[in-house]
């Protein structure tokens, strides 16, 4: 379940309008188990082509989200979105009335696990940030994670999903409505000139490039990490000119 970057209606065909650079990691753990048929031709398909083979990671939901949590704080994204356990939304903030809500949401899931004692197979948490470049280069970052305990063999128990748009798109809490609509045409302006679009939409792909290996970095600390493979995308599916 991936909702859209947040951003102001005005400005949603602007970002539509291929600025959005969509990052992806794919984050495969160690020490999880593999369950496959043992007898009759499923068992021959699972030998054979690693068919019907599923995957067991050794994370709980539980310990999941104690560790992602962590994962948030540490990467300054503890500004939840929502968070959502076997397809059931236990904590939910589209309208983002609270910037720093981590600990709330947080607790929201725990309780929600509480109260709900089988075992969860599926947890997303999708939370709002931006880097830290200055408003000229700053991009907005919604960063959605999805956490799979039994899933198909070979496949990734995490997949972390990152659209970034420009925060030059997003009007500042300071700023007038005049210095925002001045701003919007300056930007305009530079996207006709082709050169320095290709200019803007490289950064945009080298800053991305730079976020996902930071996130790996932190990932790999705080689990137990077997490969984690990342990709980069100027314009994603759904963006289109």
């Amino acid at each position: 379940m991936f909702i859209p970057p947040l951003i102001p209606a005005a400005t949603a065909g602007k970002a539509e309008g291929g600025l959005a650079t969509v990052g992806r990691l794919e984050v495969h753990l160690k020490g999880g188990s593999v369950d496959a048929p043992n007898e009759g031709v499923a068992a021959w398909f699972a030998d054979s082509f690693g068919m019907f083979r599923k995957q067991t990671e050794r994370y709980s939901v539980r310990e999941f989200l104690e560790k992602y949590s962590k994962f948030l704080s540490e990467t300054s994204l503890r500004n939840i979105l929502l968070i959502e356990i076997d397809y059931t939304m236990v904590y939910y903030d589209r309208k983002q009335e609270n910037p720093d809500d981590l600990d709330a949401a947080t607790r929201a899931a725990y309780e929600y696990l509480i109260q709900h004692m089988t075992d969860s197979t599926k947890i997303v948490l999708s939370a709002i940030g931006k880097t830290n470049m200055g408003l000229r280069d700053d991009l907005q970052l919604q960063v959605e994670a999805q956490f799979y305990r039994k899933h198909g063999f070979g496949k990734p128990g995490v997949e972390i999903d990152i659209v970034a748009i420009p925060s030059a798109l997003v009007k500042q809490d300071k700023e007038t409505k005049q210095e925002y609509d001045t701003r919007l045409r300056q930007l305009t302006q530079e996207l006709e000139d082709n050169t320095r679009e290709a200019e803007i939409r490289k950064g945009h792909e080298e800053t991305m490039k730079t976020i996902l290996a930071d996130y790996e970095q932190h990932l790999s600390r705080l689990f137990e990490v077997e490969k984690v493979a990342g990709t980069v995308v100027t314009r994603p599916a759904g963006y289109s000119d």
